[in-house]
C-alpha cells in the first residue's frame, strides 16, 4: 500500500471514538494478557493497531455490501415489480461501487483522505 504508518494511524484516528473502540476490541479479542503486555510496550504497536483498524473497516464495508446486494436480491426474489427491480440494481451497482473502492484501497491506488479534510476542502469551494 501507498499508505505510511502514520497515514494509516490518522486515518484510524479519524474514526468516531465509539468504532475505533468496537475495533480495537474485535482486534484484540483473540490476543492473551501476555501477547498485549508485549505490544503495549512495542512502540510500533499504534502504526500496527493502525493498520489492523482500517483493513476491518475495509473489510466491514465489502461485508456490508455483499449483505446490501444479498438483502435486496432476496427482496426481489420475493415481489418481481419494477420498483423493486430498480431498488435491486441501484444496490448490485453500490455494492460493486464498494467492492471496487475496497479493492483500489487494498491494492494502494487510492490513499485515504481524513474526514475533516474532505468536509475542509467542500466548504472551501462551495464559499
Amino acid at each position: 500500500m501507498n499508505l505510511s504508518p502514520q497515514q494509516v494511524q490518522d486515518e484510524a484516528l479519524a474514526m468516531s471514538p465509539g468504532h475505533r473502540l468496537h475495533l480495537m476490541l474485535i482486534l484484540s479479542a483473540s490476543l492473551d494478557d501476555e501477547e498485549d503486555d508485549e505490544l503495549l510496550d512495542d512502540p510500533e504497536w499504534p502504526a500496527e493497531l493502525a493498520r489492523h483498524i482500517a483493513r476491518a473497516e475495509a473489510e466491514m464495508a465489502e461485508a456490508r455490501a455483499a449483505a446490501m446486494a444479498d438483502a435486496a436480491q432476496s427482496d426481489q426474489a420475493a415481489s418481481g415489480d419494477a420498483e423493486t427491480e430498480e431498488a435491486l440494481e441501484a444496490e448490485r451497482a453500490w455494492a460493486e461501487e464498494i467492492r471496487t473502492r475496497v479493492d483500489d484501497y487494498r491494492s494502494g491506488r487510492v490513499q485515504l483522505v481524513p474526514s475533516d479534510e474532505v468536509f475542509t476542502r467542500l466548504r472551501d469551494q462551495l464559499t
